[in-house]
């Protein structure tokens, strides 16, 4: 939901019509039913039986009877992570219920009808049944304010408080046509209110159906949006709050020009609403009817203001309407000059529930038709970080904004004009399909990329491909610079040539990795080998060039980012996103050789050779945003193109590297140009020391050596080492490494 319309999963608004509301409520029910113990079940069937014996009831009656029912059902059942979701839906639906339903929804069709009256009794007879008024979700931190203590936590940061609404502080600057509104069949008005200390502003957007104003203006549905413009002193981060009219998780409709206050109604004020009604902020957000806010208002344009929306005159005599038309876009320029951007990516303060929109979409992956106004310093503002977390975003917001049809604004110009572009497609495409298979807005915010022995890489979309290339490569980085994951590749030479690889075809010579470089926050961490040889020369961990050592198992850096030993060599590097880094050293004792697994959980990093796969495409993003296309048809190509231009661009210079080198040593140092060899010949490298594996492991030893690795896709990798290490011990390190990743990983959910 969303400003008190109903959204289908592709974004599309539903007009609630008895039909709708009668089968949403009934998909409701069917959810939660199953999940509630069956004692409890029991109960629920004869109480609502009872209550439909009781008395003949009108049809919105009946339909608010099973809506709380279900809402019963959501509070009595096994919790499930949609649940919130749901609820809030229910809520919507019980704010319809109100008025009279359509039966139809063709165009025009009002969202409510006249409203009706459910009878003075109706709510004692619910709860007489035990269907009373829904339980209001409990909010949880970051805030858990409201009120005063919500309007001072804003005030803390630096947002600008509103004056009440109805206040003529507030300035019209028109109505948005019926025709470029996002959610239809409401007149919406713009209001703005501006301040300069704090410095931000704020927009509202009452709702209402305006068509005979001689009978007054009843607004259904009112949101404020209040930016400060400066950088947060106690976040470093400009800062948004929200206030809506509801209250105790429901709507109230007011007349227009009746003075609403922010936040609470005070008696003691000059002006309170006679009514108490007043406009809830923070943890009072419990309203369905709104939504998650953040679930549309994200990215770092917090209005979602689209830079050539007209804005006409609606004038009823009023004399606050504007006389010429105003463009959304040119408020934040003269003679306007609002403030319609913060200083900074902006950091809302709402219910942890909520999109906290922590994070931005990677720029590699940002079309070419919108990096002209979204690429970071863009007039439009950089995109949000786009994943299932932001349905109302990708669905409504993305998809609408570029789609052919009505309305559509961008890009700007000829708006529709990139629907059909791959690049857009990329990352507007909401469901998956053959052609784009894991779109952005169709998988999780986070994602467990790896990459195991001979570099079987798995991306952050689940695309697994080989990577044998030696050296030092950008494995894996966030967009904001916070953290890094660099690994070094070191050849393994063969008397032999290994099979090729599922994905791509390739066959060729293969490496290890033999180090792991990070940034976390402001620190560079590295867990590399000493350099000299042998089985108690384990690898070392550094901070900062420094050699440390965890005296009591974890070490604390500061800024949300520790390090954790997990026995054996082991260790897990948390990053304050949320990533964390698993490196598994292991030592190969036939060659006297250590090299490390890596596992990667819970990360919004994108970019790197562990990168997001964009729909049409074989390879992650380059390091420059190159794109390489679909996969060649011939093999040559195919080389060619992963260990040539792919391997090019996130190959780490003495500029850009995160590891610690010798006297004498450069990043260069551990760079062969020419591996893996073009004529396959694998038994020669240009950097000395490389173990040299001078026969395979039948196949038939390696399936039965990794026959326990509980992991389809680990189990053929592990078959893949084997064979080609000639080690059947390589499969403890495959058991070691899903061992870790298994437990780290029941940590984080």
């Amino acid at each position: 939901m969303g400003h008190g319309a109903f959204l289908d999963k592709a974004g599309n608004q539903i007009i609630p019509t008895a039909s709708f509301v009668t089968s949403a409520i009934a998909w409701y029910i069917n959810d939660a039913y199953g999940r509630v113990p069956l004692e409890k079940r029991t109960v629920f069937d004869r109480q609502l039986a009872a209550a439909r014996r009781d008395r003949a009831l009108s049809a919105n009656q009946r339909l608010m009877l099973d809506l709380r029912a279900a809402d019963w059902l959501y509070a009595n059942a096994k919790p499930a992570p949609s649940d919130e979701r749901n609820r809030r839906g229910l809520n919507g639906l019980a704010y319809v219920l109100r008025f009279d339903l359509p039966k139809t929804a063709t165009p025009g069709t009002p969202v409510y009808g006249r409203p009706i009256d459910l009878g003075a009794d109706f709510e004692t007879y619910l709860q007489r049944y035990g269907f009373g008024t829904a339980v209001t979700l409990a909010p949880r931190s970051p805030t858990t304010n409201s009120g005063l203590a919500y309007i001072n936590e804003c005030r803390s940061h630096g947002v600008p408080i509103p004056p009440p609404i109805g206040d003529p502080r507030w300035v019209s600057q028109g109505f948005i046509p019926t025709d470029q509104l996002f959610l239809f069949n409401s007149s919406v008005e713009v209001m703005t209110y501006v301040s300069t200390s704090p410095e931000g502003m704020c927009i509202a957007l009452p709702r209402s159906d305006d068509t005979n104003p001689a009978d007054g203006v009843t607004v259904g549905l009112d949101g404020v949006i209040c930016l400060g413009k400066r950088a947060s002193p106690i976040t470093g981060k400009s800062t948004t709050c929200f206030w809506d009219n509801q209250m105790g998780g429901r709507s109230f409709p007011f007349q227009k020009g009746t003075r609403i206050p922010i936040g609470f109604n005070d008696p003691a004020q000059v002006s309170p609403n006679p009514s108490g009604n007043f406009m809830s902020g923070g943890a009072q957000l419990t309203s369905p009817l709104a939504g998650m806010c953040t679930d549309c208002h994200a990215g770092q344009n917090p209005f979602i203001v689209h830079p050539r929306n007209p804005v006409p005159p609606r004038a009823f005599g009023q004399p606050q309407f504007p006389s010429a038309e105003t463009v959304l876009g040119k408020l934040g320029k003269p003679p306007f000059n609002m403030p319609m951007f913060g200083d900074t990516w902006y950091d809302p303060i709402v219910l942890a529930s909520w999109p906290q929109n922590t994070k931005r979409l990677n720029d590699a992956y940002l079309p070419n038709a919108c990096a002209g106004c979204h690429a970071a310093g863009g007039t439009g503002g950089q995109l949000p970080h786009l994943s299932t977390e932001l349905p109302g975003y990708c669905n409504r917001v993305l998809r609408q904004a570029i789609q052919v049809g009505v309305p559509h604004s961008m890009p700007q110009g000829t708006p529709g004009s990139a629907a059909g572009d791959a690049d857009v497609k990329a990352i507007a495409d909401i469901t998956p399909t053959t052609a784009n298979p894991t779109p952005f807005c169709g998988i999780g915010p986070t994602a467990g990329p790896s990459d195991r022995g001979d570099p079987h890489i798995v991306t952050t979309n689940g695309i697994a491909y080989d990577f044998q290339a030696a050296g030092e490569f950008v494995a894996l980085r966030d967009q904001d610079g916070s953290f890094e994951l660099q690994t070094r590749q070191s050849p393994v030479l063969t008397n032999f040539i290994p099979g090729p690889d599922r994905y791509h075809g390739i066959a060729s010579c293969v490496s290890l990795n033999t180090a792991v470089a990070l940034k976390l926050g402001r620190q560079r961490v590295t867990y590399q080998q000493t350099g000299v040889a042998g089985k108690e020369q384990r690898v070392q961990l550094r901070i900062d060039g420094r050699a440390t050592t965890l005296e009591s198992g974890r070490l604390d850096l500061g800024n949300g980012n520790a390090i954790t030993a997990n026995g054996g060599g082991s260790l897990t590097f948390a990053a304050a996103d949320g990533t964390r880094v698993i490196a598994t050293p292991r030592y190969w004792d036939s060659q006297g050789y250590w090299y490390i697994d890596v596992e990667v959980l819970g990360t919004s990093a994108r970019a790197g050779i562990m990168g997001h796969v964009a729909g049409g495409e074989w390879l992650p993003r380059g390091g420059g945003r190159e794109n390489f296309g679909a996969m060649p048809a011939t093999l040559a190509d195919r080389f060619a193109v992963l260990y040539g231009k792919f391997a090019r661009t996130w190959r780490v210079t003495d500029k850009t590297s995160l590891f610690d080198y010798a006297a004498g040593q450069t990043a260069k140092s551990f760079v062969d140009p020419d591996w893996p060899a073009t004529n396959n010949r694998c038994q020669v490298s240009a950097l000395g020391g490389a173990p040299l594996v001078k026969e395979p492991a039948s196949l038939e030893i390696a399936k039965q050596a990794c026959a326990g690795v509980p992991d389809k896709q680990a189990r053929e990798q592990c078959i893949f080492d084997v064979q080609v290490l000639g080690d059947v011990g390589a499969v403890k390190a495959y058991l070691r490494t899903l061992e870790l990743r298994a437990a780290v990983q029941a940590t984080i959910r």
